[in-house]
């Protein structure tokens, strides 16, 4: 039974039914008002995204409703729900972190492969004026030392595939995730790009890798904060890109 409500009134009555409390995958909290006047009610609403008080304080307004009811009276019907940083109570739980290495392809130059890394820089310079000089003098210069005589029969070879468009080889590099639940948002976040090693645990990463942190990922689902932090390994990367 609503409460009962004088005519002239000009507050707005909070009704027996009110609040109304819903503990799901999010927290929401209802309340519901009557005022004799309808334009009571509507100037009372409050917009989203407002902060709550009282009983409805680390609450935000997800929407508000008026409705016009007996004659010139209205109803109001705000629903909060929990806001960024809010931590539910009465059972609310967080997911389980989450921590996974998995592989990820990368490409890599084709002289890069550690089968031609006996080739001098010489060598490979000769190769590069073969595939990209006209000059015929440097260029008589170059196949003399590559395809020969008396050549080279590594760097003829990787002449050969560069020419016929073979400039990249595949690696699987491994990949370290994790996935951080939490109702607080992180008080900072790595921008990457430096060397570190992943953490231990829960996963042992694999062995014989050089580690890279990626920059942090922080996002917000509506109820929790997620935060996803990655480190990308190579065989080496270089020391001076990545001292």
């Amino acid at each position: 039974m609503g409460t009962h409500i004088r005519r002239g009134d000009t507050a707005l009555i909070d009704q027996p039914d009110s609040p109304k409390w819903v503990f799901g995958d999010q927290v929401t909290m209802q309340r519901n008002f009557m005022a004799t006047n309808y334009q009571v009610a509507k100037d009372a609403a409050p917009m989203k995204g407002a902060i709550g008080t009282g009983i409805a304080q680390g609450l935000i307004v997800r929407e508000s409703q008026v409705t016009r009811v007996r004659g010139s009276a209205g109803s109001l019907q705000i629903t909060y729900e929990n806001f960024p940083g809010a931590i539910p109570g009465q059972g609310a739980q967080l997911p389980a972190d989450e921590a996974e290495v998995v592989n990820e392809k990368l490409e890599r130059a084709l002289p890069k492969h550690e089968r031609y890394a006996s080739l001098t820089e010489t060598l490979l310079n000769h190769i590069n004026v073969l595939l990209e000089t006209t000059d015929e003098g440097k260029r008589t210069t170059a196949l003399t030392a590559v395809v020969g005589p008396p050549g080279n029969a590594l760097a003829n070879e990787l002449y050969q595939k560069l020419k016929r468009g073979e400039t990249h080889y595949l690696i699987y590099a491994p990949v370290y995730r994790l996935v951080l639940y939490s109702w607080i948002a992180p008080p900072d976040l790595e921008a990457g790009g430096f060397r570190e090693s992943p953490p231990t645990f829960p996963i042992i990463p694999p062995a014989g890798y050089e580690w890279i942190r990626e920059g942090d990922r922080l996002s917000w689902n509506g109820t929790h904060w997620v935060t996803e932090r990655k480190w990308l390994g190579a065989p080496e990367w270089d020391a001076h890109i990545y001292p």
